[in-house]
C-alpha cells in the first residue's frame, strides 16, 4: 500500500500539482490539506489559490473516493 500526504497550499502551483497527481495516480491513498472544492472563499489578495482544485484533481484520480474532515 502506498500513501502520500501533501499540503497542496490551495493549488497555487496548479499545473505542476496536476502533473504530480498524473504521475502518482496509482498511489492507494492521498491525504490532502488546504484543498478547496466549490469554495465561496472571498479572495482579498490574489495569491493564485485555485478555489475548485478538488475537481481538477478528481478528474485525474478517477478511481479514488473522497473522505473528508477526518
Amino acid at each position: 500500500m502506498k500513501i502520500i500526504t501533501l499540503n497542496i497550499w490551495g493549488g497555487r502551483i496548479h499545473r505542476p500539482l496536476l502533473e504530480f497527481f498524473e504521475r502518482y495516480k496509482l498511489v492507494d491513498i492521498f491525504c490532502l490539506q488546504e484543498i478547496y472544492h466549490r469554495s465561496k472563499k472571498v479572495v482579498v489578495e490574489d495569491k493564485g489559490d485555485q478555489l475548485n482544485i478538488f475537481s481538477d484533481i478528481q478528474n485525474i484520480l478517477k478511481g479514488h473516493m473522497r473522505i473528508k474532515n477526518i
